[in-house]
């Protein structure tokens, strides 16, 4: 009996001391688990503390940037306005000159006329800087829009090229056009804002070169694709010359407004703003402009636009095949 009683004890004691040491095998399985837990919470924490420090500083980067950005934009803004009431003065101080030598002096006809050219030639400087100034305004506060109506390409051409022609030949500069023989005679587009990009960027061709060539090129892709309901083509423009160039950093400036990229050794007449209104003019057209330029050798700038087509019955466009000049 005693014995019986002995065995149970023992029994007894064995089952309590492997239970204990069970739970004590639990207990510390469970703290390593918890140990393990909490340090891999703590690198977790490390590491999103970490990229957030990243994302302020890239934020904070980024919010330096614009404003050093909005700061050289602001100081920009203040040389234009600086720059500006000279280019302003200037041609009044013309218009106002010779306005009182007509008004207390008499003159020759010829010494009339040669007054009369210049008043009209400031007149028209200024019309231009005016007019700069407003379509500037308009792109800035988001008002800009184009008012596409049916053209007539091939005349539209013909008549920027007619104007280069001119300048050209006033600088002695050799003036050459390749134009498509298959330009559609009508498209629907802007007439006044296409022309207002070609005459600006084919005008500072002949600015900036002081000798050799500027030249024009215009090709047209007709689109074959049948499943859109309207025909469109698309219209490729290239502008080059071999005047001064310009150098990389210029070239990322040179769509910015009121900022002007010219040659250290000579004033070039005009607003500076002329480049970024065309860029935006082609944006809104669905196109962009690109340069490339060599300082010293010249600079090449090309469009591209997709605009519809107008069929021949829907308009009263009249062709004019009879000037042989217009494609060179």
């Amino acid at each position: 009996m005693e014995m019986c009683i002995l065995g149970m004890v023992l029994c007894f004691q064995f089952s309590f001391i492997h239970q204990t040491n069970l739970i004590k095998k639990q207990q510390q399985v469970a703290q390593r688990e918890l140990v393990k837990k909490a340090e891999e919470n703590k690198l977790l924490i490390l590491r999103q503390k970490e990229l957030l420090q990243a994302e302020v500083e890239q934020r904070t980067s980024e919010l330096q940037v614009a404003k050093e950005k909005a700061e050289q934009a602001n100081r920009d803004r203040l040389q234009f306005f600086a720059n500006l009431n000279h280019d302003l003065r200037t041609p009044l101080n013309s218009i106002v000159g010779y306005a009182q030598i007509f008004q207390y002096a008499s003159k020759s006809t010829q010494e009339f006329q040669s007054g009369f050219q210049a008043i009209y030639e400031s007149a028209n400087y200024l019309t231009s800087l005016i007019n700069d100034l407003m379509d500037i305004s308009k792109i800035e506060s988001s008002s800009f829009e184009l008012m596409p109506d049916i053209v007539n390409l091939k005349a539209l051409i013909q008549s920027v090229i007619k104007i280069i022609r001119v300048l050209a030949q006033q600088k002695n500069l050799h003036f050459t056009t390749a134009i498509d023989h298959h330009l559609p005679d009508a498209i629907m587009a802007d007439q006044k804002r296409l022309d207002q990009v070609l005459i600006n960027l084919l005008g500072n061709a002949v600015k900036f070169t002081d000798s050799g060539d500027v030249h024009f090129c215009v090709k047209s892709i007709f689109n074959t694709d049948h499943s859109k309901e309207h025909k469109t083509v698309t219209l490729y423009f290239e502008i080059k010359d071999t005047g001064a160039g310009m150098a990389q950093d210029q070239l990322e400036k040179i769509f910015l407004p009121f900022r002007q990229v010219s040659r250290k050794d000579k004033k070039q007449e005009g607003s500076g703003l002329g480049l970024s209104i065309s860029q935006s003019i082609v944006q809104l057209m669905g196109g962009t402009i690109f340069v490339d330029s060599v300082l010293g050798k010249g600079s090449k700038f090309w469009f591209q636009i997709t605009v519809p087509l107008i069929k021949e019955k829907n308009t009263a466009i009249k062709k004019n095949r009879s000037n042989s000049d217009f494609y060179i």
